[in-house]
């Protein structure tokens, strides 16, 4: 069986956590909560959170989602056997697109591995037209995966994970 890593990211309040205890097949480790020592010199409110997800026979994603404190040190510590990224928007918040702009320049710098956006707290009366807005306002090419989740819906998320799959055996298929 392959296993995979996967980055969560997100700003604060985006659902990260709560995508992790819908997702996870495994009770979530975090940091946060006391399950797992910290590095007493780790700056305020920097935590880590893991969950694994069995997406069928063959594959197991690892899920890490570590606060934006220590988000550059461990996406460092992922990068090499990392599958991508899945960017989680908080859509209902201003802030939420700021926060995913500066992600994804974080991203683009440091090495082109695959991601997808994952639009939470969206409002479905239109999905395309906000899939269609999410892309303006983050200057994404066609190419890139826009999956409207719902942080409580584990159908949805799993969306979100097999896109990012699908999106890196693609990338893996034209040597990208």
């Amino acid at each position: 069986m392959a296993c995979v890593n996967v980055l969560l990211a997100g700003a604060e309040g985006s659902g990260k956590t709560t995508f992790l205890k819908t997702i996870a097949d495994v009770v979530v480790l975090s940091t946060d909560n006391g399950i797992v020592d910290t590095d007493p010199k780790a700056p305020a409110g920097a935590y880590s959170e893991f969950g694994r997800v069995r997406i069928d026979e063959a594959v197991t994603m690892s899920v890490y989602s570590p606060s934006p404190g220590v988000l550059d040190s461990m996406r460092n510590v992922l990068a090499g056997n990392m599958l991508g990224a899945v960017i989680l928007v908080d859509r209902s918040s201003e802030e939420g697109f700021d926060d995913a702009q500066r992600l994804l320049k974080m991203f683009r710098a440091r090495r082109k591995a695959p991601f997808v956006i994952a639009l939470n707290k969206h409002n479905a009366s239109d999905p395309a037209a906000e899939i269609a807005e999410a892309r303006k306002r983050l200057r994404l090419d066609e190419g890139v995966p826009v999956i409207l989740v719902s942080a409580l819906d584990r159908g949805s998320l799993r969306n979100s994970l097999l896109a990012l799959l699908f999106t890196a055996l693609e990338g893996a298929d034209t040597g990208g």
